[in-house]
């Protein structure tokens, strides 16, 4: 009897499982985690289908770990900044974090 293989499956999580420690860089690690999404989502429709289930599932703890980084990032900028409203916020937030721990 032949064993199966899903290259696209097999592909899309390694590219799933490096992405996760590159990710976070800008461009070049988005990268890897959309070439990690795709070659997951066509190994789906091809048997065995377990790394490419895989695949999808750390591809999308790699797009939730891209958005916090960029939501962080962006949110100290702004709070760097003094970005009007969003300053003023981010003032008041860090008052009340040092009352509470001081």
């Amino acid at each position: 009897m032949e064993e199966r293989s899903n290259g696209f499956g097999k592909a899309g999580l390694t590219l799933a499982i490096i992405s996760i420690f590159i990710g976070w860089i800008p461009v070049f690690g988005w990268i890897g985690v959309i070439l990690a999404f795709i070659f997951s989502f066509i190994g789906v429709f091809r048997a065995p289908r377990g790394s490419a289930i895989a695949g999808l599932v750390i591809t999308t703890i790699d797009i939730i770990e891209i958005a916090v980084v960029l939501a962080v990032a962006g949110l100290s900028l702004a709070g760097l900044l003094g970005a009007g409203e969003l300053g003023d916020i981010f003032a008041e937030l860090g008052e009340s974090v040092e009352d509470l721990l001081y």
